[in-house]
């Protein structure tokens, strides 16, 4: 459980503190050198370790934000890192959760415009790590106060699932996946 945050109080996990993006790429390093009985990664918030990231290579170049090293370079610099990263762990044959908090973003076409539900993480990010999700839960407390999970898109929700097996809403039960 890569932790951004201290939010694993009261779950069943082996939590890994990541505090800077150096934390991650040393539990990087563990997963795929090391023998231990792990097969899945929890990263939580996806967002948080993206900033993480974005510090190091900021920190690396010298400058304050990826803007300062010219046209796209620096926004380039972080999310080939990032990818790099969690690519190697992911083709060392890991499986991946990657939660982050949900946001609104506003969708525009010719046509019109309309509010959609995404994660918070920015585009590029958010893109990369919904490319690598067979499953994406958009997950919600119902008018009367259940715990749901939709599995399939819509116009104004980003959530998937590839195995096309999962009813649309289900109730958020781990189990049941």
């Amino acid at each position: 459980f890569a932790a951004t945050e201290k939010g694993y109080n009261f779950l069943k996990v082996k939590p890994k503190d990541i505090n800077k993006w150096e934390d991650f790429l040393e539990l990087g390093v563990a997963l795929t050198t090391q023998k231990h009985p792990f097969r899945t990664v929890v990263v939580d918030t996806t967002d948080i370790l993206y900033k993480h990231c974005e510090k190091y290579v900021m920190d690396k170049h010298q400058v304050n934000h990826p803007s300062d090293l010219g046209f796209g370079k620096g926004f380039s610099l972080v999310r080939d890192e990032f990818s790099r990263v969690i690519n190697k762990v992911n083709m060392a044959g890991f499986g991946f959760v990657f939660i982050s908090h949900a946001k609104e973003k506003t969708e525009k076409t010719k046509t019109g415009e309309w509010t959609v539900m995404g994660t918070s993480l920015s585009g590029s990010p958010e893109t990369f790590v919904a490319g690598l999700c067979d499953i994406i839960l958009y997950c919600y407390i119902t008018d009367d106060g259940r715990r749901a999970m939709r599995t399939k898109p819509t116009k104004y929700i980003l959530a998937g699932d590839r195995s096309t097996k999962l009813p649309e809403i289900m109730t958020m039960d781990y189990s049941l996946l």
